[in-house]
């Protein structure tokens, strides 16, 4: 497995998240730090993503970065581009490992 940079994983993530959008954001509007999913109903600063979506990206993580998800993962601790960066490269370290 390759292991993909910062800028990378950025790229293949607002690619991902503007495919789940149906085309209606671009990845240069996507900022880093904007709430991906509608977590509280209170909160309409978001993209709106659902807990379908979700499935979805983590889905998509796991085949483009080959690494595995817990299922215990409670996706709105990851709810913006910075925290799935950040989650990604770590899971990626850490399942890179070698065994001994």
């Amino acid at each position: 497995m390759a292991t993909l940079t910062d800028a990378q994983v950025r790229s293949i993530l607002k690619e991902e998240v503007c495919r789940l959008k149906e085309g209606s954001v671009r990845p240069q509007d996507l900022s880093d730090d904007m709430l991906l999913f509608d977590i509280n109903e209170d909160d309409k600063d978001n993209l709106g993503l659902d807990s379908l979506d979700a499935l979805e990206i983590g889905m998509a993580i796991e085949d483009q970065y080959e690494v595995t998800i817990p299922e215990d993962i409670d996706f709105s601790e990851l709810a913006t581009i910075n925290r799935l960066v950040s989650y990604i490269l770590r899971l990626q370290a850490e399942q890179e490992q070698p065994v001994e």
